[in-house]
């Protein structure tokens, strides 16, 4: 069981640093964006879908990374009122609940990744990019999340994690 959890976080963590590498590309397309449209007056047609797509990919990306690093937002007001103990179980009823969340996401994103790779679904810009590789990108970020959500909820119960 430690062997397949540390795989999971292997995998998060090269996803994680994978996509880190997106940031400074998307600085770079979105400062391109405004140089071409404040200075030279010609907006471009495929800055805002590459844009949208990217930060997609980002978010999705650093999810289960965020998990592995315990980097999450949690509401320290409460949190830190508490001792260790009630944490410890305040975590475990209120995973169940993310691990719920975070599996319809993975159903309903990938039903419609499915059907936009049957479709070879394209947005409906002036560019109109292919859509279907970032909705299957995205199903891959959201199970990544959903294993270490998973494999964190087990550490926790055996007591190895807070």
């Amino acid at each position: 069981m430690k062997r397949i959890y540390r795989y999971i976080e292997t995998a998060n963590e090269l996803a994680g640093s994978t996509v880190s590498y997106f940031f400074p590309i998307l600085t770079g397309i979105l400062s391109f964006e405004v140089v071409a449209r404040y200075v030279f007056h010609k907006s471009q047609i495929w800055t805002w879908d590459m844009a949208t797509m990217l930060q997609i990919l980002i978010v999705m990306g650093a999810g289960g990374y965020g998990l592995v690093h315990r980097s999450h937002v949690r509401v320290d007001v409460l949190m830190t009122r508490f001792s260790k103990r009630t944490n410890r179980i305040m975590a475990l009823i209120t995973t169940p609940l993310v691990l719920f969340g975070i599996g319809a996401l993975l159903w309903t994103s990938t039903e419609r990744a499915w059907s936009s790779v049957l479709m070879h679904e394209r947005l409906s810009s002036l560019w109109k990019p292919p859509i279907y590789p970032v909705r299957v990108a995205l199903v891959l970020g959201v199970l990544l999340l959903l294993m270490q959500a998973l494999g964190n909820y087990l550490a926790l119960i055996k007591g190895e994690k807070e």
